[in-house]
């Protein structure tokens, strides 16, 4: 059998009203570095702020202004989007159905 565990961590909220917390999260071999990136996942799907579509538009101006015109052609537009908080909003559309 592989090896299995806890660890703890500390939960840091946005609110500064609201306390600290110090969790465990128990992990397999298989998914001993996984498992807390799914717990954040998890947690920033739940809890992420909504972007308003002006506020995403004017991001993704603001990241390609940063790119030379040149090199724009060769962005990645899902990268872009992941970046932009536009993906999120298809992922967590496609998992609801």
């Amino acid at each position: 059998m592989g090896k299995t565990g806890t660890f703890r961590y500390v939960f840091i909220p946005a609110d500064v009203g609201d306390p600290l917390q110090e969790l465990s999260l128990g992990y397999t071999e298989a998914d001993e570095v996984q498992c807390l990136l799914n717990k954040l996942r998890e947690h920033f799907r739940r809890h992420k702020p909504a972007k308003t579509a002006e506020q995403r538009d004017r991001q993704r101006q603001q990241l390609l202004a940063g790119v030379p015109e040149e090199q724009r052609a060769l962005i990645d537009e899902t990268m872009l989007g992941a970046a932009t908080g536009q993906l999120e909003t298809h992922t967590s559309h496609a998992e609801e159905t």
